[in-house]
């Protein structure tokens, strides 16, 4: 395959020296929409350079999206071919990846979100021969108008193919694991996400200065700025610790999205224009988190998050709506803080408490720094489906 046609890209053409030989080994093949660099692609970015390093196996991705993950993948040797749906229709992205496929004979095919999981499910039938797997991030979100109804027939065929195509479907937390009643158990696997926490700890420090009061106490929010990160609730966290310790508090907004003007404009109205800063989308966000006194995680739903993990590495307390994945990683509160209700006064309560017991808040650090060096590494996440990809592939 030509390593440029329109609307395909073929990174890997362009580094073929770099690849490693890989002989007696799995093949497994990823695909995903890659048009994000959030909490699913960060999770996808590790993993695959975990395959990437192993000897026993052979990944190369397939992108509908260039973006950040590609250009990530790329630079550390990964096939990677793009197949642009900004250019391509659906029929015709089925269409290259079957052929793809084909030429590659992977083991496995492991997708990621709806729209992946579809194409791919059909895809690699057509193509036959190859055990498909598919992983659930997160609850889907909420949307209105068309995309609404776009989503609903992704979600309709998604559970199709999970059903009829899938030999397994991972989940990353055992709450989100039970909500995949729609499917036979034995075919649900829950495979917690892990994090590289020798990369971690090489970021470096931040060479600029965070913006505001430098000796108030920095409160951290990090997500898409999408509705179901209640950034809001946030927002009102932010005006009740204001309004009883002025010069106290300072917080941080990191992440970008369709929501940012509405919530600027949110804040602006609330008054809180020098309290709170929206910092938008950072690729490299250890830097900026280490610096945080506290991470606040306010969303109606989550499975299991990065930037938790992250935190927890980096000796961030944390306190958190205990939803999805969350209460099961800090130990049902013995490595942080949980929030029953969405509710600014109860968030509000929970950070004063953090802040004002260092001895109980360094306790539940130090718990959670052993918690993800345990259970939740990258080492750990990466060995749990390769052992999931020689059960299916019979290797």
């Amino acid at each position: 395959m030509s390593c440029r046609r329109k609307g395909i890209t073929a990174v890997g053409c362009s580094n073929s020296r770099m690849r490693r030989q890989v002989t007696d080994a799995m093949t497994v093949v990823h695909i995903a929409s890659g048009d994000l660099y959030a909490g699913a692609e960060v999770q996808l970015y590790q993993l695959i350079r975990q395959l990437h390093r192993s000897a026993q196996c052979k990944v190369s991705v397939i992108l509908l999206n260039h973006g950040i993950l590609e250009r990530r993948l790329s630079s550390l040797g990964v096939d990677v071919h793009v197949f642009d749906e900004s250019r391509l229709y659906g029929i015709r992205i089925i269409f290259e990846t079957w052929k793809l496929l084909r030429r590659i004979r992977p083991d496995v095919v492991h997708t990621h979100r709806r729209k992946e999981n579809v194409i791919g499910a059909v895809a690699a039938k057509l193509a036959g021969g190859m055990a498909i797997v598919q992983t659930v991030h997160g609850l889907p979100e909420e949307h209105f108008g068309f995309w609404a109804v776009a989503r609903r027939i992704y979600g309709m065929l998604d559970r199709m193919t999970a059903r009829i195509f899938a030999a397994r479907v991972v989940a990353v937390s055992p709450e989100l694991g039970a909500r995949l009643g729609f499917l036979r158990q034995p075919k649900v696997k829950v495979i917690e996400n892990g994090i590289d926490t020798e990369e971690l700890a090489s970021e470096s420090p931040l060479s600029e200065p965070l913006p505001g009061n430098v000796r108030c106490t920095k409160i951290a929010l990090v997500g898409r700025l999408v509705p179901v990160k209640r950034v809001d609730v946030f927002l009102g966290v932010a005006l009740q610790l204001v309004r009883r310790f002025p010069d106290r508090f300072c917080f941080f907004i990191f992440g970008d999205g369709p929501g940012t003007d509405a919530l600027q404009e949110l804040r602006n109205d609330l008054g809180l224009e020098h309290e709170v800063h929206f910092m938008g989308f950072r690729e490299r966000l250890a830097p900026y988190l280490s610096l945080m006194d506290c991470l606040v995680i306010t969303s109606d739903h989550e499975g299991l998050p990065m930037v938790l993990l992250e935190a927890m590495a980096l000796n961030v307390p944390v306190v958190a709506h205990a939803v999805g994945g969350i209460p099961d990683v800090l130990g049902h509160g013995q490595f942080g803080v949980l929030v029953e209700h969405q509710d600014a006064a109860e968030y509000a309560a929970a950070i004063i408490d953090s802040v004002d017991d260092p001895q109980a808040t360094r306790e539940k650090v130090e718990g959670a720094r052993q918690q993800v060096g345990h259970r939740y590494t990258a080492s750990v996440c990466t060995a749990r489906y390769m052992e999931l990809y020689r059960s299916l592939s019979g290797s």
